[in-house]
C-alpha cells in the first residue's frame, strides 16, 4: 500500500497542533483501507471533575486488529507547548462513548457546577506510521505524542459543548479552558522524519 506517510502534530505560534482523522482510530489493521493508516491518539484514562466515564469503547492501536478498551479519542488539540507563553488556553475536540451524554447533562445542568476539570492520561503508544512499505507489523508504528503527566484542563460549562448525532455509538465533544496554575508537563514528539524533540511546559499563572 502506498502514499503519503502524515505526521500527527505540528508546532505553530508556541502550541502543538493536532488534526486526526475522527475514524482512524476505530479502523482496524486488518481493514485494508487507506484510512488504516493515519495516524490516530487516544486516551484509556480520562475522567472529569473525578469521575471517569461510564463506559469505554473499542479502539485500535496502528496496526492492531486486536482492540484496546478507550475512553477518549481525540480528533483536533491546541496544546500550549512553551513555559513562556502568556497564555495557556487549551482547546480539545474528540470522542467518548454515547452513554457518557447523561454525565455531561448531569454536569451542565448541576446548580452547583461551574466548571469541569477534565484530566487525560493512558495515551495509546502506536500513534503514527513511519513506512507504508514495511511489513513487520507494530514495528512499522511509533509513539509520536507522549505527555510524562496527565494533561489536565479547567473548563467552564459554557465551553464545553457536546452532541450524540442519530444512530452514532459516540458522544462528540468540544471544549476550552485553561491549564491551572502549578500545571506542568513534558511532551515527547517523534515525527515521520524520525525528529525527536521534547517540549517543557509550565503553568506558573493561568490568564
Amino acid at each position: 500500500m502506498s502514499g503519503e506517510l502524515v505526521d500527527a502534530w505540528s508546532i505553530s505560534g508556541g502550541y502543538l497542533r493536532f488534526n486526526l482523522n475522527p475514524d482512524a482510530a476505530v479502523t482496524s489493521g486488518s481493514s485494508g483501507e487507506s484510512l488504516q493508516l493515519q495516524p490516530r491518539v487516544f486516551f484509556t484514562k480520562v475522567n472529569f471533575n473525578g469521575t471517569s466515564p461510564s463506559s469505554n469503547f473499542n479502539a485500535y492501536e496502528g496496526g492492531a486488529t486486536d482492540t484496546t478498551a478507550a475512553a477518549f479519542v481525540l480528533t483536533e488539540m491546541s496544546l500550549p507547548c512553551d513555559s513562556k507563553a502568556t497564555s495557556h488556553q487549551v482547546e480539545m475536540q474528540g470522542f467518548l462513548h454515547s452513554d457518557v451524554l447523561k454525565q455531561f447533562e448531569e454536569i451542565r445542568y448541576s446548580a452547583s457546577t461551574s466548571t469541569v476539570v477534565f484530566s487525560f492520561d493512558g495515551v495509546n503508544k502506536q500513534q503514527s506510521c513511519k513506512s507504508f512499505d514495511a511489513t513487520d507489523g507494530a514495528s512499522t508504528w511509533f509513539t509520536a505524542f507522549s505527555p510524562t503527566d496527565p494533561i489536565v484542563v479547567q473548563v467552564h460549562v459554557d465551553r464545553l459543548d457536546y452532541s450524540v448525532p442519530e444512530r452514532s455509538p459516540y458522544v462528540y465533544a468540544h471544549f476550552s479552558g485553561i491549564h491551572m496554575t502549578g500545571y506542568k508537563n513534558q511532551y515527547a514528539l517523534q515525527n515521520t522524519h524520525q525528529l525527536n524533540i521534547a517540549k517543557d511546559v509550565s503553568c506558573g499563572a493561568a490568564s
